[in-house]
């Protein structure tokens, strides 16, 4: 269900506004809220994994957004999010929350209203 959901959630088509940020995390945050949607689990989790990829790096404590220009990095996020909103097997994601009984924390609390495709 879950799956099948994402795959219906309209991408934003007006994109490109500057977003200030530190971490990957906290941009994708800052994109839901503008965006006022939520981004597949498996973004969440791709988000984290490059935060962790920073640690211990020279400009671990710069922030993001001088590193990489803020544009770039969010159309790296929407192609990311694309990725996994139309390819991603709903075998695969039910593998990976039986494997993880906190999956919970990477799946937007909230979800949008979608237009009844039946009327």
């Amino acid at each position: 269900m879950y799956q099948e959901y994402m795959k219906v959630v309209p991408m934003p088509t007006q994109r490109g506004f500057v977003i200030p940020f530190t971490s990957w995390v906290g941009f994708a945050a800052s994109m839901k809220e503008f965006y006022g949607q939520p981004l597949h689990y498996l973004t969440d989790v791709q988000m984290k994994k490059f935060d962790q990829m920073r640690l211990g790096a020279d400009n671990e404590d710069v922030p993001l957004d001088t590193i990489i220009d803020p544009g770039k990095a969010e159309a790296t996020i929407w192609i990311i999010e694309e990725v996994h909103r139309c390819t991603s097997s709903h075998h695969y994601i039910a593998r990976l929350w039986h494997a993880d009984t906190m999956y919970h924390r990477h799946v937007d609390a909230f979800f949008l209203e979608l237009p009844n495709s039946s009327k």
